[in-house]
């Protein structure tokens, strides 16, 4: 596609006109905000300087907005856990399914001596008896 030079003419200016307006609009916010900025640092340093921001300890008597300072937080106080909820009861065991009742391991007689270890040890443990076999919906 070809233009006209008047038109060529007229989109150059154009482009130029509005870059510059928005180069200058953006600069005029930056320079605006960075003053503000700047004014305010000042105003916090000479106050910081004159001592309005430390706390007082002893109120005067014309003075209506006292504020104490806050104590000293030496230690952090300790804080108990919170309880954990309890979760609801587990679900029975559906009655389709066979019974799986383990006999309960055999008792270890009772020794003032813990059972010794290494090979000859661990061989006079008692083992538990096999557990049944378990038997699946699916199968």
């Amino acid at each position: 596609v070809k233009f006209v030079s008047w038109q060529e003419q007229y989109w150059l200016t154009g482009s130029i006109v509005g870059f510059v307006e928005c180069v200058l609009l953006l600069e005029l916010f930056r320079i605006v905000m960075m003053t503000l900025v700047e004014l305010r640092k000042f105003e916090n340093r000479r106050k910081a300087k004159a001592g309005d921001f430390l706390p007082r300890r002893v109120r005067r008597e014309d003075d209506r907005s006292f504020q104490p300072a806050p104590p000293p937080r030496l230690w952090k106080r300790a804080v108990a856990p919170p309880k954990v909820p309890a979760g609801p009861p587990p679900a029975p065991r559906p009655a389709f399914l066979p019974k799986a009742d383990l006999p309960a391991p055999p008792r270890l007689p009772p020794s003032k001596a813990p059972a010794p270890l290494g090979p000859g040890g661990v061989g006079r443990l008692p083992l538990a008896p096999a557990r049944p076999p378990v038997f699946s919906a699916a199968a």
